[in-house]
């Protein structure tokens, strides 16, 4: 499916969030944004902010806390945050059921037609991210460095000015 057309399909689509930390809220905004019908879903009870409940109850996004309900297996697709196992019971019930899983990561991607550098491993990320922005900013890039250090990608698409006829990425 082309870029554009994922994009699209959001409008219609029942989307789950899994987790309910930053990415999983940036994630779920940005979907929110797009028109896509939103559910994040924690295991955690204490995880969000009275303040956060509220934005997200202002702005349509509605929340479970406490555990995963049969409502994540109406979904069209599921975005799995960084801090959610493979092995997690949740993850092998949507796998059974065939429901298209990505990352916070991969969503953020469907909206960018820049360039995307990934770093991946087990040790080493986020100072090779931090050089790798740092020397891309040398380069007059204007890079954003994003993704499981502090800022999720789907933040800084939130953060662009709609006004503005350039993307923050382009």
């Amino acid at each position: 499916m082309r870029q554009q057309d994922k994009i699209q399909s959001l409008e219609s689509s029942r989307v789950i969030v899994l987790g309910a930390q930053r990415s999983g809220l940036a994630a779920a905004q940005l979907l929110n944004h797009w028109g896509a019908s939103v559910l994040i879903s924690d295991i955690a009870t204490d995880v969000l902010s009275e303040d956060v409940l509220r934005k997200l109850e202002s702005i349509g996004i509605e929340y479970e806390l406490g555990g995963h309900s049969e409502k994540v297996f109406n979904a069209d697709l599921v975005i799995v945050s960084p801090g959610i196992p493979n092995s997690a019971s949740v993850i092998k019930d949507l796998e059974v059921r065939q429901i298209p899983m990505i990352s916070e990561v991969e969503l953020a991607s469907w909206f960018v037609d820049s360039p995307v550098i990934g770093i991946t491993g087990s040790n080493g990320k986020t100072t090779t991210s931090t050089l790798v922005s740092q020397f891309l900013d040398i380069k007059d890039t204007d890079p954003a460095l994003v993704g499981n250090i502090g800022n999720p990608f789907a933040n800084e698409l939130l953060d662009y000015d709609e006004n503005d006829s350039k993307k923050k990425f382009s």
